[in-house]
């Protein structure tokens, strides 16, 4: 009976993650103004056109002798603006006089309907009359200004300016009406994916709906859903009004093999043997750091724990595992940090940062052993430093990588004597151009997305489980994120600030 439980509770204990994920989705799509959409949005034509009433402005009336108003507009991030781009705007005016007949001063100027972009005056229209019902405005919109990407947010300001005719007894309006539109002519660019800037381009605050479906496992860990919670909660925190969703990696794939189309930016979370959507991102070359499967077996054998400025001797063994002889292999050790060589075997080159040997053959079932020895700097304390060796192939292409990781502090720890670490030939690993990245790394990477040009992709993740959740809270933790600059970033300690 007991057993039956057991089973039972592993069985829910994952469908009440996803329940509390569910439920933290629902309310984040509740903050803000409600949104109505379809489920498959259509895609903004190349010629598109919108009123103040459909940003959420009404109508609003100026008042003499000085009033302003300013609107706010957003571009989607992957919108260039070409010539011929405008804004109309739609107002009426009017004029009385309030003084005496006798005194009414004869008029031919009553001020001036000033437009200002971005700081910038645009148009200046004079008014000459004592009525204007309904007069169309049309102003150029500069495009120099709305395509410069270091303004993700521009200013429309309407001035109403008569000064000269304040000390005039008089009781004026310009009335705006909602019915003034942008018009935009525009060409589709690339995004330009960047974490610094994160939680953009997925929230653009523009014309659509900002829509992102976070992709798990069909199966996932606990690690996999707590993080995603997570990233979910503060993504909620840093947005507001964003539509929040969540689906499986399975069920993406089978709407992908279906050929609908993805509307949304996506989120995608897990380890790469458990998330198909990763492995997927990856046959298309998508990934900035790709995921290539494991060769051979490496392991690698070390210190648990370490004083500052002591030493670190490792030893590292090759062993072929295949059914037939391999040539002209290398071992590539990239130090750790703060630390330096000490010595190594004969047979290895030494270069700025890495020790490397060469194997000219190894038979099936053969091992490679070697050995080297560093020496850290006595600044470096209360850390983990890792050791990651990267096996290459006669091309250069990493076939395999092992991370060791030793503990450096200045009092004596309970964990003593060695540690060890096995890399298989099964499973996955990242590469970063020429060398595996650390295993123990949280690895984030955001990248446009291959079926539709105008989303991003954000994937969260690592080779383990404790890989994925550091990834998950480097992304749930700061508001900003001017250390993760360019398209990816490896994890590898997450501390809690002061």
């Amino acid at each position: 009976m007991s057993t039956r439980t057991g089973k039972k509770a592993k069985l829910l204990r994952p469908i009440l993650f996803m329940g509390c994920l569910f439920i933290l989705i629902v309310i984040m799509a509740t903050r803000g103004p409600s949104l109505v959409l379809s489920q498959e949005p259509e895609p903004l034509p190349p010629d598109f056109q919108i009123t103040l009433a459909e940003l959420g402005y009404e109508e609003k009336t100026l008042t003499s002798p000085y009033d302003a108003i300013e609107y706010t507009l957003r571009l989607p991030e992957d919108w260039e603006l070409r010539e011929g781009s405008f804004f109309e705007l739609d107002f009426d005016y009017v004029y009385n006089y309030i003084g005496t007949l006798e005194a009414q001063p004869a008029l031919s100027f009553f001020g001036d309907v000033i437009i200002v972009i971005d700081g910038y005056r645009q148009q200046t229209f004079s008014i000459r009359e004592t009525a204007l019902a309904p007069l169309r405005l049309r102003v150029t919109l500069p495009i120099d200004l709305l395509n410069d990407p270091a303004r993700r947010t521009h200013s429309i300001e309407v001035i109403l300016d008569a000064g000269h005719i304040c000390r005039i007894p008089h009781v004026a309006s310009l009335t705006i009406h909602p019915t003034s539109f942008f018009s935009f002519i525009y060409d589709r660019v690339p995004l330009v994916p960047d974490l610094s800037r994160y939680p953009y381009p997925f929230y653009q605050r523009a014309f659509e709906p900002d829509q992102v479906r976070f992709v798990l496992p069909a199966h996932p860990m606990e690690m996999e859903l707590t993080g995603a919670v997570g990233v979910a909660a503060k993504l909620g925190d840093l947005t507001y009004g964003m539509i929040i969703s969540g689906t499986s990696d399975l069920e993406l794939t089978e709407r992908l093999e279906a050929g609908d189309a993805l509307r949304e930016h996506l989120i995608v979370i897990g380890r790469p043997e458990n998330n198909e959507a990763i492995l997927r991102l990856n046959e298309l070359d998508a990934l900035p750091l790709p995921v290539k499967e494991r060769q051979l077996s490496l392991a690698s054998q070390g210190p648990a724990a370490v004083a500052p400025g002591g030493i670190l001797s490792y030893t590292l063994t090759l062993t072929n595992t295949t059914q037939v002889s391999i040539s002209a292999l290398s071992l590539v050790d990239t130090l750790p940090a703060y630390g330096q060589m000490a010595s190594c075997d004969s047979a290895c080159s030494d270069m700025e940062g890495e020790v490397s040997w060469s194997i000219p053959s190894l038979e099936a079932g053969e091992a490679f052993k070697c050995t080297v020895e560093l020496r850290l700097s006595d600044v470096l304390t209360d850390s983990v430093v890792e050791n990651t060796v990267t096996l290459l192939d006669a091309m250069s292409n990493p076939l395999n990588v092992n991370t060791l990781t030793t503990t450096v502090s200045t009092t004596p720890l309970a964990e003593s004597g060695s540690r060890a670490s096995v890399s298989t030939d099964e499973g996955y690993f990242f590469v970063h151009g020429e060398r595996g990245v650390p295993e123990n790394d949280g690895v984030v990477q955001e990248l446009v997305s291959p079926w539709d040009q105008a989303r991003a992709i954000l994937v969260i993740t690592g080779l383990n489980n404790e890989a994925v959740h550091k990834a998950a809270q480097a992304m749930s933790f700061e508001s900003r994120f001017p250390g993760m600059a360019g398209q990816f970033a490896l994890v590898r300690e997450v501390r809690p600030l002061p």
